[in-house]
């Protein structure tokens, strides 16, 4: 699994976070079934298992409103959102032999995060992962639009992240 990091400096500690980051995405990919129905029959596609890539970014509270305004219509921060390649697509999705495939991406802002963390009363690290989890996966085709769909959500998230604090 390939995973790009990226954030502002001032997230700290940055290294337990990355870290946290990383064997989120990697649980979440190795436990939840992909469910996109094009991401799945791509993946069926190709001869032998294929990494997959997901790109975290940390971004301010002002940054993810704006990206919240424009590609939610929501004039508001959030604390993640996921940009999948894989969003609109039913058929047909593409990935050529050779390399990891990009699920999408994943920003979450570092102030509500820092916020959420607080009002849990757990580490930052342990808020990083359960945003990335989230984020996660949604690109892997699950969403929280019903009643139905936010249960079978929440138990993969449950799950998830019941080995990651392991």
């Amino acid at each position: 699994m390939l995973l790009e990091v990226a954030g502002p400096p001032s997230l700290s500690p940055r290294a337990a976070v990355q870290r946290a980051v990383r064997g989120a995405v990697k649980l979440c990919l190795q436990r939840a079934p992909l469910k996109h129905p094009a991401l799945r029959e791509l993946m069926d596609s190709f001869p032998s298992p294929r990494e997959l890539e997901v790109d975290v970014s940390f971004v301010t509270d002002a940054e993810i409103a704006e990206l919240n305004t424009n590609y939610r219509q929501k004039n508001r921060a959030t604390d993640v959102l996921s940009f999948s390649q894989y969003e609109d697509e039913t058929t047909g999705a593409q990935g050529s032999d050779d390399g990891p495939l990009m699920l999408g991406d994943i920003i979450i802002a570092v102030e509500t995060m820092q916020r959420q963390a607080a009002q849990q009363k757990h580490d930052l690290t342990a808020e990083a992962a359960f945003l990335t989890v989230h984020g996660t996966l949604h690109l892997c085709g699950y969403d929280h639009d019903t009643a139905s769909a936010r249960r079978t959500m929440w138990k993969w998230q449950e799950e998830v992240m019941e080995v990651v604090k392991a």
